[in-house]
């Protein structure tokens, strides 16, 4: 690939994870992550996190429950850093009201923001081959047993 091809995919990455969570299409982890993606990422019920083997489990165990739980979630890209085009960090803030059960813990009906950072790592097809999503799980637990 050419310098502008990497340039091109790491911005349709990022349409790519905007469109995924905005608009709820599982499509586009079809379409930008690699069959054999590994997604690493807080869990409750998983202190030390937990780590995801392919699309079909990053959808089921990660993507899934937030939009089961948070009907209304928004994602709102707040800065990206792309480095040498085959890693990209994006900075980002989900805003949601807490409807459903998540991981365990019952509803509040409440509005719930949170910040992150997702580092992406892009193989030579353009394709997301690591995903390792961090945020701190203990603002996001309060936020989500305050009653």
């Amino acid at each position: 690939m050419s310098e502008a091809d990497h340039i091109d995919v790491a911005e349709l990455i990022i349409s790519s994870q905007n469109n995924l969570w905005n608009n709820r299409k599982y499509e586009e982890i079809d379409a930008s992550f690699s069959d054999d993606v590994a997604a690493i990422y807080p869990d409750p019920s998983h202190p030390n996190g937990v780590q995801s083997s392919g699309k079909e489990d990053f959808k089921k165990n990660f993507v899934a429950p937030f939009f089961e739980s948070f009907p209304d979630l928004k994602f709102i890209s707040l800065e990206v850093i792309s480095d040498n085009h085959t890693a990209i960090a994006q900075r980002w803030t989900l805003v949601g009201t807490f409807e459903k059960p998540y991981k365990g813990i019952a509803p509040n009906n409440k509005k719930v923001t949170w910040q992150g950072v997702s580092l992406l790592h892009i193989n030579s097809d353009g394709k997301i081959n690591l995903i390792r999503t961090l945020y701190d799980q203990k603002p996001f637990l309060e936020a989500l047993k305050q009653q």
